[in-house]
């Protein structure tokens, strides 16, 4: 079943939205058809999502760097420190980056880094 997303939101706004009130799903419609920083920003800092084997639940960020330190990463990454801090990050940004948008229609420079909004909306979808 495909969610139907709601048009998006004048950027002025998004300050109008209590981002403490929405649920996951409308976070991440937020994300997907606004590119909307705080509703990002909402689900990264105020919603712990993620179980770990201790049973608490933790935000992304935090679930991944419990990962980080398992033994059991460390050997995935031939005990190389930096290649684990890199799958780290890179796993935080597909999550977290939003790419610039375009200056103007001539410049079709691609900014680096995933983009987070095709995660979420594989999510919500």
């Amino acid at each position: 079943m495909k969610t139907a997303t709601r048009y998006p939101l004048p950027i002025n706004q998004t300050h109008l939205m209590d981002y403490g009130q929405m649920s996951l799903l409308e976070l991440s419609e937020h994300i997907i058809t606004n590119g909307d920083l705080n509703a990002l920003k909402e689900l990264h800092d105020n919603r712990p999502l993620f179980h770990y084997k201790d049973g608490d639940l933790l935000l992304m960020a935090n679930y991944l760097i419990k990962l980080k330190h398992r033994d059991i990463a460390k050997q995935w990454c031939g005990g190389d420190s930096m290649v684990l801090e890199k799958a780290y990050d890179h796993a935080l940004a597909k999550f977290l980056n939003i790419p610039k948008e375009y200056v103007n229609e001539c410049d079709h420079t691609e900014t680096e880094g995933p983009d987070c909004r095709y995660y979420y909306e594989a999510f919500y979808n």
